[in-house]
């Protein structure tokens, strides 16, 4: 692996996920600002479709609702929505993009690797040392036998704050 390297869900192995992810490998820097040869930082951005929790949250939600009418995320699911991804999935940079036809958010995950890691052991890496696969779990219905267990954390971080 080199920094600037790319790779798509499929080449590590991991694309039995539903979220969509890419996988971006880059330098590390010590405290000084030189770069630090030994490891590589990987940022894994992760994209989740909002047409899928649309549909559950008008199909399994009571109050608050998640969404507007018109299926925009409402601020105060926004907010909650934030919370969880930093603190339930370690989980930074929210972006939100429900403005065009195809809404979705992103966030990224962060990890450190040794320099010589291949690219087949960095898909059990993420696959490990992430919360990555802790968030496929939980966004996907039916898992740990809830209809929408994504949907009722959301609301519940709602009622929190």
């Amino acid at each position: 692996m080199h920094a600037d390297q790319n790779f798509s869900a499929a080449e590590l192995g991991l694309d039995e996920l539903n979220p969509t992810i890419t996988v971006d490998v880059g330098e590390c820097y010590d405290d000084e600002g030189n770069v630090d040869a030994s490891k590589f930082s990987v940022q894994v951005t992760v994209y989740e479709d909002f047409d899928f929790h649309v549909n559950l949250d008008r199909k399994y939600s009571s109050e608050p609702r998640i969404f507007e009418e018109d299926g925009s995320l409402t601020a105060d699911a926004e907010a909650a929505l934030n919370k969880l991804i930093k603190e339930r999935y370690d989980g930074e940079y929210l972006e939100v993009e429900d403005e065009d036809s195809d809404p979705f958010f992103r966030f990224q995950l962060y990890v450190y690797v040794p320099a010589d890691t291949t690219p087949e052991d960095l898909g059990t890496i993420i696959w490990e040392k992430t919360k990555l696969v802790q968030f496929h779990n939980e966004a996907d219905p039916g898992t740990f036998g809830s209809p929408y267990l994504f949907g009722s954390l959301i609301t519940d971080t709602m009622k929190q704050i």
